[in-house]
């Protein structure tokens, strides 16, 4: 109705603001992350296979990588989901250097996996966050493997753990995809139902309203053919038979 606030479009806003507010929290959590991960180097210095040195180097570069995204976040320059999608491969790269070079002992940093894992899920659906999942896994296990046989030759002795940390990983991906995966659906049927709402608002022939609802609701459960035949008191009327697709 002119002259109205319309509620369709403050429920879009509001799907946007979450989501923006999404990627605000998974910005500041990675900050965070790569912060927490120098204090534990400080805290409890354990002397990794190669020098301590270049773990400080890889950590205190991944800091400021973590602030730069932050603030591209806080000033809105990264939000869609274009320029979300290499985020994830970028984390799990910085990941698999900080857990190769803390290499050892039982380094707490194969946890970092988590929250590569974890934030694709909140960003995307089940196919997504489990590649993450997937491709975490081989490359914690490639380069765990790979630096024990460069330092310790071909007598090096694989741990139980360095087979059991990434079969959990992809474990905890297909959960977090499946949880990911039901909040993503139903934001769509959120957003199919606003949508529904602004078309009949926004249309003033009823006959051409009631055709493009019908086509939603064809898309909407994904059917395979409709017909549609509509017949007003003055002898009008619509017909429209065939597929939504």
């Amino acid at each position: 109705v002119p002259g109205q606030p319309d509620p369709g479009g403050q429920l879009y806003a509001t799907i946007d603001d979450t989501a923006q507010r999404s990627e605000w929290v998974i910005a500041v959590c990675r900050l965070a992350l790569s912060i927490s991960a120098l204090a534990v180097i400080f805290l409890d210095p354990r002397e990794p296979l190669y020098g301590s040195s270049s773990l400080y180097v890889v950590l205190a570069a991944f800091i400021t990588y973590s602030a730069a995204l932050l603030w591209l976040v806080a000033n809105q320059r990264l939000y869609a989901e274009s320029a979300a999608e290499p985020v994830p491969l970028f984390d799990v790269s910085w990941f698999t250097a900080i857990v190769a070079l803390s290499e050892g002992g039982p380094s707490p940093f194969f946890l970092f996996y988590v929250f590569a894992v974890g934030s694709a899920g909140a960003r995307w659906g089940m196919r997504t966050t489990v590649r993450v999942a997937i491709g975490s896994a081989v490359l914690y296990l490639v380069s765990v493997l790979g630096i024990r046989w460069l330092w310790f030759g071909p007598d090096f002795v694989i741990r139980s753990a360095h087979i059991l940390r990434p079969t959990y990983l992809v474990i905890l991906g297909y959960l977090i995809g499946f949880i990911g995966e039901h909040e993503l659906s139903a934001k769509h049927r959120l957003k199919e139902m606003v949508a529904v709402q602004q078309e009949v608002s926004n249309r003033s022939s009823e006959l051409a309203t009631v055709a493009r609802l019908l086509r939603r609701i064809v898309r909407f459960f994904a059917a395979d053919y409709a017909l549609l035949q509509v017949r007003q008191a003055d002898g009008s009327g619509l017909e429209w038979e065939g597929s939504a697709k």
